[in-house]
């Protein structure tokens, strides 16, 4: 992912969701599985989650991590 602070995308994460390669949250992952949906390329949708600062990169603002991702029709 390319995320910039001045970007205008909205940042998610689903964690434990793929394989986990950074150290320090391989850890957190172990034992975990992620119970989430997800919809088809293209739907919009709602996503639940924490809002919270990404300090470790360039400070933004993100959904961080995603509770709940829900198809709107």
């Amino acid at each position: 992912m390319s995320v910039t602070d001045n970007s205008p995308s909205l940042v998610f994460e689903i964690v434990c969701r793929f394989k986990v390669t950074q150290a320090d949250a391989m850890a957190a992952c172990d034992g975990y599985t992620d119970t989430l949906t997800l919809p088809p390329v293209g739907s919009h949708v709602r996503i639940i989650g924490t809002y919270v600062q990404d300090t470790f990169h360039a400070k933004w603002m993100e959904i961080h991590p995603v509770t709940s991702v829900t198809v709107i029709p």
